[in-house]
This record gives C-alpha cells, structure tokens and sequence, in this order.
C-alpha cells in the first residue's frame, strides 16, 4: 500500500511539473509569435520610410523616413557618443546642433570620427543635406546612462544635450545625416541594415520543448500505472 502511494506521489508530482514546464513554454511561444508580428511591422516601417521619396523635415515625420535638413550650425563644440566601433576602427558619432528656419534646434549625427577632435565645431549654413530621422528609444540593460557633468556621452537623447548646453527649443528627435562635407574628415552614416527577425524559430523551438516535455511526461504516466 505504502508502495502504491509513493508510486501515486511521484505521478502527480511530475504530473504537475509536467503541466508547469509545458504550460511556461507554450507562454514563451506565444510570446515569440508576438515579437514576430512587432518585428515584421518595424522592419516594414524601416523598408517603407528608407525607399521613400526624402522630404523636408517636419514634427509629423515617422522614424527612418528620409529627410533634407537646413539651416544654420550653431557654434557650439558637438557631443561625441561612443565610443563605438565602425569599420574595424573605435571611435565616436559626432553629434551638432543645427537651427532651422523656424528657429528650433535640431541634433545631427554628422558621422564618425575616430577620435574627439574639437576642432570639429561647426558654423555656418547647410541646405538639403540628406539624413534619416531617428526617435530615442528606452536605454538597454548594458548601455549606461549619459554622463553631462563628466561630458561622457554613450547614446543619442536630445533632451540631455539640450540641459547640458542649456539650448531652448531642442526637437525631441535627432537626424543620422548620410552625407559629409567635400574634405571632412568624418566617415559618413551608411544606410542601416534591417534588424534580424529570427522570432518564428524560437517560437517553433518553445513550442517544441512543450511539445518534447508533454510526450516525456506521457511516457512517465504509462510507465509508473
């Protein structure tokens, strides 16, 4: 009788580990088919907005549509983010204000730089220079926070720079420009490539360990009867 019971204990017992385990892993899956259908929407977004027609910058725009910028370099020294790594060389994106003609300031990736050259302060006009609209996104788990009072920049956040130069009227977007100056010394922003969307095999992969599990506690029942 003891036998039995213990025997009874242990089916339930993976029973319900069972049911835990496939019930987590069916969860995961779904989990996936929603990254899959959020994936496929921003890349389509990306697609749709790098292949358009480029048009003159406005609030309305959506992120990664083209655009062409003017007006006027402010003769401020630019925030250097990085360090990052581009063509097999570290370095850092050298980010300016720029004033258009409706008086706001707009930040612009200008390009990269291999090294923290003040000498890059810039002035004077710039008409239609190409670029690609950028919004800031929530910061990643390994990517710290912008540093003001130590000037250590590690991400693009207008409003960061905007209080740390104390400018008024500072766009809550940024533009990575795609062009750079005859003679410049900075490496150019190259159109981005599109985000890796593996989300449906990791969903099959999920559903797969349920699916492994299930038979595995199948097998365990029938077993131990």
């Amino acid at each position: 009788m003891a036998i039995l019971s213990v025997r009874v204990s242990k089916r339930f017992s993976f029973a319900i580990g069972t049911a835990i385990a496939v019930f987590a892993c069916v969860a995961l899956g779904n989990w996936q088919l929603e990254r899959l259908k959020w994936k496929k929407d921003l890349i389509a977004g990306i697609v749709a907005g790098l292949s358009a027609t480029p048009v003159e910058l406005n609030a309305s725009v959506p992120e990664w549509r083209r655009v062409t910028i003017s007006g006027v370099w402010l003769n401020e020294a630019p925030f250097f983010v990085g360090p990052v790594s581009k063509r097999g060389r570290a370095g850092w994106y050298v980010v300016s204000p720029l004033r258009s003609g409706d008086s706001s300031i707009l930040f612009v990736n200008r390009g990269f730089s291999p090294n923290k050259a003040r000498y890059l302060k810039s002035a004077g006009k710039v008409r239609n220079l190409l670029g690609i609209i950028r919004k800031p996104k929530r910061a990643g788990v390994f990517v710290p926070d912008n540093n003001p009072i130590a000037e250590e920049w590690f991400r693009v956040v207008p409003v960061d720079f905007a209080r740390a130069r104390d400018l008024k009227g500072v766009l809550p977007f940024w533009v990575d420009a795609l062009e750079v100056p005859a003679g410049s010394t900075l490496i150019a922003n190259v159109t981005p490539q599109l985000p890796p969307n593996n989300h449906l095999e990791y969903a099959v992969t999920w559903y797969a360990f349920a699916f492994t599990a299930a038979v595995i506690a199948l097998l365990f029942w029938m077993k131990n009867k």
